[in-house]
């Protein structure tokens, strides 16, 4: 009860001796409240002429990328990006009640049936959210940790960066993919504002993780939405029921707990995305205009947040274009405009950000395989789930689900095909990077869409589905099933995000060496364990490297201590005769003035005979943050 005092009268110090501070959930709360205030006017309003189905994404999209777009303005201006974005939210909120007062209310009958559908999505947020919080308060509980895996690092480096620019920059060396660095750099822009005497790696690290979480939590809403979205009509309960579950999915190991594992936020961002792009398209048919220009618009933010992806937009694009041809052809002014502005954007962006970068970096695409399991099987078994159920609802519902199975399917080979043949050179092209987390990510789409169909194809006869709970079990037994692990890395385990927040299951120490981590990046020098009784002194140092200058200013001789010895601890656990090489080197260099960590009063004499010229300063049994 003294951790929950302390957290909610003073959130800077966070909620327990060991944890580093939570500083960044009140700008975390403030971005939120103004996205939702932003965003629910709009809903409003557009879901009267076209419906929840399609007004929530659209309104989402049109708000992402309108700051995404602002945020390639803004290096030309002297005012903080952080700052432009809140007043940018803030006007769209008061636009958003003006439009809401003169447009009418929504029907009693449209908002009750969005009420039965999207509520109910919502359990899995709630889930998440109460698990975060637990985590805060919890004596073994990881708040930060969690989050600070693989590429965290380097999320966390494309944040800074655009901070340093004030915004998006444009140009062959840039970040090719700025969505999600964006998303990261307008909180951390606010919280950089505030005067505090909390470590700014503190800052970084308590925005990170709230900007994950508040991505999970979408996925859990648009997730559960697209799973209960083909349910019977009549069904609320039902329809109810299964959006509540599917909302969960997001939670399992397969959706979350495995690109938590590797760091790779990119992975929620491009799925949230994708699941908009379905329920776009399975509202296209009402009004194909209005889902032709959203369907472009998150075309255009697949294009900046993980590339190969984009195909799956385009290709529903056209079919919507093209059974809808002559319906468009008829439209004049502003709805004709609004999407020819969009593709006009779509192709700017591609000829002046991506394919610039594409071809300077083209080489990186080529990665070897890491992180992500094998899912091909699992792929094939979701696949034909959804190919049969569609083949039993085409005929049943008023909804285009041949032709967009048909899209999403053509674009996934597309995709695929395009990955592999990048990494067509290396050993086995089929477990390289790119294309087995593409496969990955396209199983996590394929996952709700094929629920969905199945859900649909139960309730739409009465005789297959007497009861909510049938439906419920059936849902819950295909999710479960889908989500078991399959064709793991050697030596990986795989733990549910909840249980690894909860019980601290982050590396070794969790939270305990984080705060050794942001008590190192607080010396104001470079200073790394050696010799502890740590059992996490290479992540330690990686992230002490890092935030000493080895990735944020381009100290080379940092940034390549980090990533070696890193590697060299994870493989071996222990340090080997290469690792006191690069200690020695690093301890030489005239331009590093170091301070060593550790409980082992030898060191010191030991590296004065291996590590002649060496000046480092030496701390015996008194490790930073513990």
């Amino acid at each position: 009860m003294r951790g929950i005092i302390d957290w909610v009268a003073r959130p800077e110090l966070g909620c327990a001796t060991h944890r580093p501070p939570v500083y960044a959930w009140p700008v975390s709360i403030l971005l939120v409240v103004l996205a939702l205030a932003c965003s629910a006017p709009w809903v409003v309003v557009a879901s009267r002429r076209w419906g929840a189905l399609l007004a929530v994404p659209a309104v989402i999209t049109a708000m992402v990328l309108a700051i995404i777009l602002t945020l390639l303005v803004t290096p030309f201006t002297p005012v903080n990006l952080g700052v432009v974005a809140l007043v940018e939210l803030a006007l769209g909120a008061a636009i958003g009640v003006v439009a809401v007062s003169r447009s009418g209310a929504i029907t009693r009958r449209g908002a009750v049936a969005a009420a039965w559908l999207w509520l109910p999505a919502t359990l899995g947020a709630f889930c998440w959210l109460v698990v975060r919080v637990l985590s805060m308060v919890l004596p073994d509980g990881s708040s930060i940790a969690w989050a600070m895996s693989g590429d965290t690092a380097n999320n966390l480096y494309f944040a800074r960066t655009i901070l340093g620019d004030n915004g998006i920059a444009i140009g062959a060396e840039s970040n090719p993919v700025p969505v999600v660095a964006s998303a990261l750099a307008v909180p951390l822009a606010l919280a950089h504002l505030s005067p505090s005497s909390t470590p700014s790696l503190a800052i970084d690290l308590s925005v990170f993780a709230w900007t994950w979480s508040a991505v999970i939590m979408i996925c859990c809403v648009a997730m559960g939405v697209v799973v209960a979205s083909l349910v019977g009509p009549g069904r609320t309960v039902t329809r109810a029921v299964t959006g509540a579950i599917g909302s969960l999915l997001p939670l399992t190991w397969f959706i979350t707990g495995l690109p938590i594992d590797f760091g790779y936020l990119n992975a929620h961002f491009a799925l949230a995305l994708l699941l908009a792009c379905w329920l776009v398209f399975l509202a296209s048919d009402r009004t194909p205009a209005p889902a032709l220009t959203v369907l472009v618009a998150l075309a255009i933010l697949l294009l900046l947040t993980w590339t190969p992806v984009v195909l799956v937009p385009v290709a529903f694009g056209v079919v919507v274009a093209v059974r809808h041809r002559r319906a468009l052809l008829r439209t004049r002014g502003v709805a004709l405009a609004t999407p020819l502005v969009a593709a006009v954007a779509f192709l700017g962006l591609t000829a002046t950000l991506t394919a610039p970068t594409y071809f300077a970096q083209a080489d990186e695409l080529a990665a070897g395989g890491h992180g992500y399991p094998a899912t091909w099987i699992l792929a094939i078994v979701l696949i034909g789930t959804a190919l049969l159920s569609t083949a039993w609802l085409r005929t049943r519902l008023a909804v285009p689900l041949f032709p967009g199975m048909s899209a999403l399917l053509l674009a996934s080979y597309a995709a695929l095909a395009s990955t592999l043949y990048v990494a067509r050179d290396l050993f086995d092209q089929w477990t390289a990077y790119y294309p087995a987390k593409l496969a990955w990510l396209l199983c996590a789409l394929l996952m709700p869409v094929a629920a969905s169909l199945l859900v649909g194809a139960l309730t739409i006869n009465r005789g297959l589905a007497r009861s909510t709970l049938a439906v419920a079990t059936a849902t819950l037994a295909v999710a479960t099933a889908a989500c078991v692990p399959l064709g793991l890395p050697d030596n990986y385990t795989p733990l549910q995000p909840a249980d690894r927040i909860l019980t601290g299951e982050s590396w070794h120490t969790g939270d305990d060496a984080a705060r050794v981590i942001v008590a190192l990046a607080d010396t104001g020098g470079v200073g790394l364990l050696w010799d502890t009784r740590s059992t996490d002194e290479a992540v330690i140092n990686f992230w002490a490297m890092d935030a000493a200058g080895g990735h944020y200013k381009g100290v080379t001789a940092l940034r390549a201590f980090a990533f070696d010895e890193y590697r060299a601890y994870r493989a071996t656990g222990g340090h080997s005769a290469q690792s006191w090489n690069e200690l020695c080197a690093l301890l030489r260099n005239r331009s590093v003035s170091a301070t060593v960590y550790t409980d082992n009063p030898e060191l010191q004499r030991d590296l004065a005979e291996r590590c002649t010229g060496s000046e480092a300063r030496f701390v015996v049994g008194a490790t930073p943050g513990l």
